[in-house]
């Protein structure tokens, strides 16, 4: 009798942050490029990755992602979005949230992510594009340091869930580093930061481990029809 043709393998599912697998090494991110602000830009110096595209600007915002000039290469100036086309790419890591959480615009900010994804995958159509959830801030360090009241985990939180519904709806990847980082109070520990937003190097070095052990195939993502 002739055989049954191979079942067809489940669709990768959106709407569930990217399950843990095997650890890669360093070089899974030679053709990465990092899409970020101040927290990126950290993670990129003191987290041991060595390798990887760093496409990061401190204070940027998902707002102005597509039209702050902030990178200069060779005497010219660039946007993040620009910069990133100059390159090719098979991941490209989005970290943007922190910055905006002042905005008290979250409609705003789920579009101008959609618009983010849109115009990475424009620019990138091969690569995997991972939308890193916020990592938590500490607020009571926050308040010693600069004082800045918006930046609440509280909003936070309803920030990660837009950027996941984005991702969803974009079918995109989405990282959930919040629950790798929470505590028990809904807070980055104390020891993870000196000014509440930005990691010291043992959670920069933790983040490395959480992206090399939460990887995905863009042929997983999107089979070939």
């Amino acid at each position: 009798s002739p055989q049954k043709p191979e079942e067809e393998s489940t669709p990768y599912d959106f709407s569930q942050p990217v399950p843990e697998s095997e650890a890669v090494d360093n070089s899974y991110f030679d053709d990465a490029a990092f899409v970020g602000d101040s927290r990126t830009d950290g993670f990129m110096i003191y987290s041991g990755i060595g390798t990887g595209k760093n496409l990061t600007s401190n204070g940027l915002s998902i707002f102005k992602l597509a039209e702050k000039k902030v990178i200069t290469i060779d005497g010219t100036a660039y946007t993040l979005l620009e910069a990133l086309e100059l390159g090719e790419y098979g991941k490209v890591y989005l970290s943007l949230g922190v910055n905006e959480l002042g905005y008290y615009n979250d409609e705003g900010f789920y579009q101008a992510y959609c618009d983010a994804i849109d115009a990475i995958r424009a620019c990138q159509p091969d690569a995997v594009i991972y939308i890193q959830g916020l990592i938590p801030l500490n607020e009571e360090q926050i308040a010693a340091s600069t004082g800045r009241t918006y930046l609440t985990n509280e909003h936070l939180r309803v920030y990660n869930d837009l950027m996941k519904q984005a991702a969803e709806e974009k079918q995109v990847v989405y990282l959930d580093l919040y629950s790798e980082f929470v505590d028990d109070s809904g807070s980055l520990p104390a020891e993870g930061s000196h000014d509440g937003v930005h990691l010291t190097k043992e959670y920069c070095q933790r983040w490395l481990e959480y992206l090399k052990t939460h990887t995905v195939d863009y042929d997983t993502l999107y089979p070939a029809a």
